[in-house]
């Protein structure tokens, strides 16, 4: 099987790798929410200033958030699953960059 750079080429690679690096936290976190569930409205607010000099804060912040997620995809869900789902979404952000995020995940039927 063909590694993925001989696939695209080294050239491409880089501008992936490049273009991910350089994306922002909550971009990052907007995205993979939208690639991995169906999204009918998304809001994502960076609460990292609010925790300036308390546990997991960071200079130049994306480390304490709040993200409200619409989908199809909780109809039906308790709470519990519907976070683990974005957990599971965001695990590696979680396990780095994020210290704390705050899910708020409702289902169409409940707005």
């Amino acid at each position: 099987m063909a590694h993925i750079s001989e696939l695209l080429g080294p050239a491409i690679i880089g501008y992936i790798t490049n273009f991910e690096v350089n994306m922002s936290t909550k971009d990052i976190v907007q995205e993979k929410i939208q690639a991995s569930i169906s999204v009918k409205e998304i809001d994502i607010t960076d609460d990292s200033e609010a925790h300036r000099g308390h546990a997991g804060y960071r200079e130049g912040g994306e480390t304490h958030f709040t993200v409200r997620v619409v989908s199809p995809d909780f109809e039906g869900l308790g709470a519990v699953k519907r976070h683990k789902m974005i957990y599971s979404i965001l695990k590696e952000e979680l396990e780095g960059q994020i210290h704390a995020l705050a899910i708020k995940a409702i289902a169409p039927s409940e707005q």
